[in-house]
C-alpha cells in the first residue's frame, strides 16, 4: 500500500439523499446513482418542495392537470428506476476517509497481531517451558519493514525463521527440549542440521556411529519389516502402521563412541506411526514419539513426551492428535511416580519395559482416532451430497471471531455461524455435533428469543483450547 492510499470498505456513507437541501436527481444524472434513499410515492406529491420535489413544482399546493401530471408520473417511474433488486437505494455516498485508521491504530493493530505470532511461535519452539527463566511483557527485537507490498511475505517468511530461530536456541541454552528435534550425539544437542526430519515421512530409525540420527521413510520402513496393515497403509488408511520399541533399540549404533545412558534425556522408549492427513493436499506426516527421561529430585526420573515431525502439530488439520498426545503425557506423569515408589521400597524397575505398554496403547489410541475420523469423513461426504457443510465446521470454527461463538442455552453446546448460512454445532470439549444451513432470519430469532448468547470469553477460551487453537 502506498502512502497516499487509504484502506475502505465502503461502510461509511453520507446521508445526502435525506438532505433538505438536496437538489431532486434524476435518473440521467449523476446524482441519482448516488442517492441513498428513493423517495416513496407519498414523499413525492408533499406539498412542501424536498427530496422528491423541486420548488417549482406544486409550489402553491395545486398540482397542475395534464401534461404537469404525465410528466409527474414520468418522475415517479424514473425514480423507480433508482431501486436495487432488494428494494434498497442505490449505493449511498462514502464519506471521505470514514473508515481510515490513523497512523497509531494501524501500528496497534501490527503490534497486536506480531505479539500473537510471537507467542505462537514461542509455543512451537517450546519456550512455554521458559515462562520461570524468561520473565517480561515485551520483547525487543529489530525488523526489516518493506514498504511494497510485494516484499511483505517474503519479510515475514524471514522474521518468522529468524524469531523461530532465537526462541529454540534460547530452549536449548536454557537446557529444555525443543519439539520437533531430536538428541544429536555429535554435536552433544538438539541443535544440529541432522536432528530435525526433512521430509514428513520420515521417522528416526536410529543412529550412526558417528553419533547423528538417521531417518527412513515410513512406508519404506513399514514394507521392509513386512508390517501386517502395509496394504492398508499403501491403499490411503490413516494411522494404519505404528512401531513401538524400547530406548536402547534407537541408540544401539552409537556405542561404543557415545555412551546413551549418560545424555541429560535419556531415550527410554519411541513409537512411529502414521501416515496422518496434513493441511498440504495430498501431503502426509508420519510421528515420531519418544519417551524421555530426565533426573528429578530425590534420584528420581521426569518422563516426557517428546514428539518429532518435520511439520509441528499445531498445523495438523486434526486437534485429536494433540489431545491424545496431552494424555499420553499424563500417563507419564503417573508412570514415573509409579517407578519412584517402586524405587522406594527398594526395587529397581526397567523404566524402558515399564513405558512399553503405554507406547503401544498409545498407538492404539491414535490408530483408533484415524479409523474414527474416517468414518466422519464418509459420513460427511455422504451428507455433503445432501447439502450439508459438514467439511467446513472445523476450519470456520478455529477462524470464528468472538462475535460469531455463541452459547445454545437449551442444548449447552457451542454454535459457530460461518459463512453463506452455515451454522455448526460443537459440545464445549470441541467435539462436532452437526452442521446446517439456516437462514439469517431463524439465526436472529434464535439470538432474539435468548437461546442463543453471544459466548463469554472464558467459553471462548475453553473451546478454542479444545479445538487446539491456544
Amino acid at each position: 500500500m502506498s502512502d497516499n492510499e487509504a484502506p475502505t470498505n465502503g461502510e461509511g456513507s453520507v446521508p445526502g439523499a435525506s438532505d433538505q437541501n438536496a437538489t431532486p436527481a434524476t435518473s440521467d444524472s449523476p446524482a441519482a446513482a448516488d442517492a441513498s434513499t428513493p423517495a416513496s410515492a407519498d414523499a413525492i406529491t408533499n406539498d412542501a418542495p424536498g427530496q422528491g420535489q423541486s420548488p417549482g413544482d406544486g409550489a402553491s399546493g395545486e398540482r397542475p392537470q395534464g401534461e404537469g401530471e404525465d410528466a409527474h408520473k414520468k418522475k415517479r417511474r424514473r425514480r423507480k428506476k433508482t431501486k436495487t433488486k432488494e428494494g434498497g437505494g442505490a449505493p449511498a455516498v462514502r464519506a471521505p476517509g470514514a473508515d481510515t485508521k490513523s497512523p497509531a491504530e494501524l501500528i496497534e493493530l501490527a503490534f497486536a497481531a506480531l505479539g500473537s505470532a510471537y507467542v505462537d511461535l514461542k509455543r512451537r519452539a517450546g519456550g512455554s517451558r521458559l515462562d520461570g527463566k524468561d520473565s517480561g511483557d515485551a520483547v525487543e527485537m529489530t525488523i526489516q519493514l518493506p514498504l511494497r507490498r510485494g516484499g511483505i511475505k517474503a519479510a515475514a517468511e524471514s522474521l518468522v525463521t529468524k524469531l523461530r530461530g532465537d526462541l529454540e536456541k534460547r530452549v536449548m541454552d536454557a537446557g529444555l527440549v525443543v519439539p520437533g528435534r531430536v538428541w544429536n550425539f555429535a554435536s552433544e544437542s538438539f541443535d544440529s542440521p541432522w536432528s530435525r526430519p526433512e521430509d514428513p515421512r520420515h521417522v528416526l530409525v536410529g543412529y550412526g556411529l558417528e553419533g547423528r540420527p538417521r531417518w527412513a521413510d515410513l512406508v519404506t520402513l513399514a514394507i521392509e519389516r513386512k508390517h501386517e496393515a502395509v496394504e492398508q497403509l499403501l491403499s490411503g488408511r490413516e494411522g494404519a502402521v505404528a512401531f513401538a520399541e524400547r530406548g536402547d533399540a534407537i541408540t544401539e549404533g552409537v556405542k561404543p563412541a557415545f555412551e546413551p545412558e549418560s545424555i541429560p534425556f535419556r531415550l527410554v522408549g519411541q513409537l512411529v506411526c502414521g501416515l496422518f492427513e496434513s493441511t498440504e493436499a495430498g501431503r502426509r506426516v508420519a510421528l515420531t514419539v519418544q519417551v524421555l527421561a530426565s533426573p528429578s529430585e530425590n534420584n528420581g526420573e521426569r518422563l516426557l513426551c517428546h514428539p518429532v515431525s518435520a511439520v509441528d502439530l499445531a498445523d495438523l488439520p486434526d486437534p485429536n492428535i494433540r489431545k491424545i498426545l496431552s494424555n499420553f503425557e499424563t500417563q507419564l506423569i503417573e508412570c514415573a511416580k509409579k517407578l519412584e515408589g517402586k524405587r522406594a521400597a527398594g526395587e529397581t524397575p526397567d523404566v524402558q519395559e515399564e513405558v512399553l505398554p503405554l507406547l503401544r496403547e498409545l498407538a492404539r489410541r491414535l490408530s483408533q482416532d484415524a479409523k474414527n475420523r474416517t468414518r466422519k469423513t464418509e459420513h460427511a461426504r455422504d451428507r455433503g451430497d445432501e447439502g450439508r457443510p459438514t467439511t467446513m465446521a472445523f476450519p470456520e470454527a478455529r477462524s470464528a471471531r468472538d462475535h460469531h461463538i455463541y452459547m445454545d442455552n437449551e442444548e449447552s453446546t457451542i454454535v459457530v455461524v460461518g459463512k453463506k448460512g452455515r451454522i455448526h454445532v460443537f459440545s464445549p470439549d470441541g467435539r462436532h455435533v452437526t452442521s446446517v444451513v439456516m437462514p439469517p432470519p431463524n439465526v436472529r430469532q434464535r439470538v432474539k428469543s435468548g437461546r442463543w448468547r453471544l459466548a463469554g470469553g472464558d467459553e471462548r477460551n475453553s473451546f478454542r483450547n479444545a479445538l487446539g487453537n491456544a
